[in-house]
């Protein structure tokens, strides 16, 4: 069942009846949505239980063993392209509802057309591309099929009798067969009808700006709410879940949620008092954003080095694209000294100018779209903080394995090990705790330099096969960071990365898929 009208009464309503239980996945958007969440149901004072799920198998169990004290679930992430009918047994609970906010497509049918007990939630004005009921279910009635008994043959006379009073569209028979072929050409259609539903996965609405468009139509948005739908968002495209067209259309809807919260904060400046704005010192802005990766907390050097814009163009694993990179510096009149020190402590006119002088030689090198329209965040007096930053500095703290040095083969160990990362990030949202920001910053430069290093194994080793259809890599158990590569959201950026450099080398192997 699907719901994309009347949030306030046909879901959050709902969940102020009673308990809550969330079931959130292991990624920035579904973090940044469950925060939202959660700072609603506080408000109104709902009791809820946040569990983090890492897996299909997370997701079953975690619901078993908690529903019982639920009043309704709320699965943020997960659950769309389940059939969660079957796969959660709700035969057996027939009176919780269960609400699914999903960016991942294709969604379940059985989800859409089945029970209302399953409803999946979109954000209002969003629609969805799914086949119509009578393209995959078919109603009829039961043919006869077996042969009719016959009857005695009437005598002439009595046949013309007949054939007198009875019209002839009475006495034409079905052809045998007939309702077996058109069943059979009725399920050909529909099983084409599926597979070019389900045949291509992508991703849809971020659930953080499902989230925060439902607080809007609460009147419960904050500029630090939509600065974690922002975050969500952001993530999308780094992780290419989202192209730029989709990006864009996002960005200039917020824009005018960002317009209008500075407006307020702006006008409450005017009047000398914050006691109306909560949020009073969080101040978001719009502009433009170079896709180098941590670049204000790295050096500029490292940061080129290592992001995967500038290492596909510049073809980094090679000595001439080294090379090429260093003429670029020069040609910047960025010198090396400048360059290899940390953004921040580089001269403050060269830092100003490195958006300006970048897009004077994007011809040159190639580097046309290195800059995108992206959001910013300044906590009172203190320095910037970008979405992307801040984006990749939670995907860091999700993924982070520090709280998991021991090598265990513990299913029950890894799920702590996930839940406690999840936690943490989410304290990370808080602007209370920039510490942990800069800690996920760290660790995403470790993350980054290791997928630089393994790139360069890659592509000198010629270890991307082609098997005709797909492409695929292994890392072996010796390879530097293995343990961290291997993480899922870590592994999705790897495999594109890699994906895109090894797509430079080989034409042919441009639109194949990357296992």
């Amino acid at each position: 069942m699907l719901i994309s009208d009347n949030l306030k009464h046909n879901f959050y309503q709902v969940l102020k009846r009673g308990r809550v239980l969330i079931l959130a996945a292991n990624d920035v958007g579904s973090l940044c949505a469950s925060k939202i969440l959660q700072v609603l149901l506080q408000a109104d004072g709902v009791i809820y239980t946040l569990i983090p799920v890492s897996s299909l198998q997370d997701l079953t169990d975690a619901f078993h063993k908690h529903h019982s004290q639920a009043n309704s679930v709320v699965t943020i992430n997960c659950g769309a392209v389940t059939p969660l009918q079957e796969t959660l047994s709700l035969s057996d609970i027939p009176l919780l509802p269960i609400f699914v906010i999903d960016s991942h497509r294709p969604l379940d049918l059985d989800n859409v057309y089945g029970s209302d007990q399953v409803k999946i939630i979109l954000r209002e004005g969003d629609t969805v591309s799914i086949p119509n009921l009578d393209e995959i279910n078919r109603h009829e009635e039961r043919e006869e099929l077996e042969p009719e008994i016959s009857s005695p043959l009437p005598s002439d006379s009595e046949q013309e009798g007949e054939d007198t009073l009875e019209p002839q569209s009475k006495r034409r028979r079905r052809a045998p067969g007939a309702g077996r072929r058109e069943r059979r050409e009725w399920e050909q259609k529909r099983e084409d009808t599926l597979f070019r539903y389900y045949e291509f996965s992508y991703y849809d609405t971020s659930c953080s700006l499902v989230m925060y468009d439902t607080a809007w139509k609460l009147s419960k948005d904050g500029p630090q709410v939509l600065w974690w739908g922002i975050i969500g968002l952001t993530d999308q495209l780094l992780h290419q879940r989202v192209g730029k067209e989709k990006y864009v259309s996002e960005v200039q809807q917020l824009q005018h949620h960002v317009a209008r919260h500075n407006k307020f904060r702006d006008s409450v400046d005017s009047r000398g008092s914050s006691s109306g704005a909560p949020e009073h010192g969080l101040r978001l802005s719009f502009s433009n954003e170079l896709k180098l990766c941590l670049h204000r907390h790295w050096t500029f050097f490292e940061s080129m080095s290592s992001s995967d814009y500038t290492t596909c163009r510049f073809r980094l694993w090679t000595q001439k694209g080294r090379d090429r990179m260093l003429e670029c510096l020069a040609d910047m009149g960025l010198p090396i000294t400048e360059s290899q020190q940390k953004f921040s402590a580089m001269d403050f006119q060269l830092r100003e100018k490195v958006p300006s002088l970048f897009e004077k030689l994007s011809n040159k090198y190639g580097l046309s779209d290195l800059t995108y329209g992206s959001f910013h965040a300044a906590y009172g007096y203190r320095a910037k903080l970008s979405a992307a930053d801040m984006a990749i500095s939670c995907a860091a703290l999700i993924e982070s394995t520090h709280n998991a040095e021991v090598e265990t083969s513990s299913t029950t160990q890894d799920t702590a090990t996930s839940s406690s990362n999840f936690l943490t990030a989410q304290d990370a949202l808080s602007r209370d705790n920039m510490q942990l920001v800069l800690q996920g910053i760290e660790g995403a430069k470790t993350i980054q330099s290791l997928m630089r290093t393994q790139i360069q194994s890659c592509m000198d080793r010629r270890l991307v096969i082609c098997l005709g259809t797909f492409m695929y890599a292994c890392l072996d158990d010796s390879t530097p960071g293995v343990r961290l590569l291997s993480t899922p959201l870590v592994l999705r950026r790897l495999a594109l990365f890699i994906r895109h450099s090894w797509s430079l080398l080989s034409k042919r192997s441009r639109n194949l898929p990357f296992v």
